[in-house]
């Protein structure tokens, strides 16, 4: 799987403290969370098609070697350098295309692409959150 780091000036804490939330009225998902020096995110998820939320056990440095340079400390993908997580998004994604063959048809006979569709992954330590969605907008949580 090919990933791309979005908004690479933002790395993910720790210890996020992810909060997703659904706002039936904008119609808009929000996930909030926290950046390496504690300051609070908000993600607008603009036309949120299909959300994973899965808990993720790292065993082994094995697990992250697919993952763009930009996430390893100065770009070095050595055992020994710091694993820095940003926001992904997944190039040539399968599960947009699973979507788009099976279940897209399913839930909306008229729909058929999702060609605007983008696939992205959040890494938030133990916690990951894959969505597919046409786009993301990164604020300031206490700004929005």
């Amino acid at each position: 799987m090919k990933t791309k780091v979005v908004y690479p000036e933002l790395i993910i804490h720790t210890t996020p403290l992810e909060r997703v939330e659904y706002d039936a009225v904008e119609k808009y998902t929000y996930i909030y969370l926290d950046d390496v020096n504690e300051k609070r995110w908000r993600l607008k998820v603009y036309v949120n098609v299909a959300i994973k939320i899965v808990l993720f056990a790292c065993s082994s440095w094995n697990d992250l070697r697919d993952s763009p340079s930009e996430c390893f400390e100065n770009g070095d993908r050595s055992f020994d350098s710091k694993f820095e997580r940003h926001i992904l998004e997944v190039i040539d994604s399968e599960w947009i295309k699973e979507l788009t063959e099976t279940t897209l048809k399913t839930i909306d006979p008229a729909l058929d692409s999702l060609e605007n569709a983008r696939h992205f992954i959040l890494p938030l330590y133990d916690t990951v959150i894959e969505f597919v969605a046409w786009d993301i907008i990164l604020e300031e949580a206490d700004k929005a």
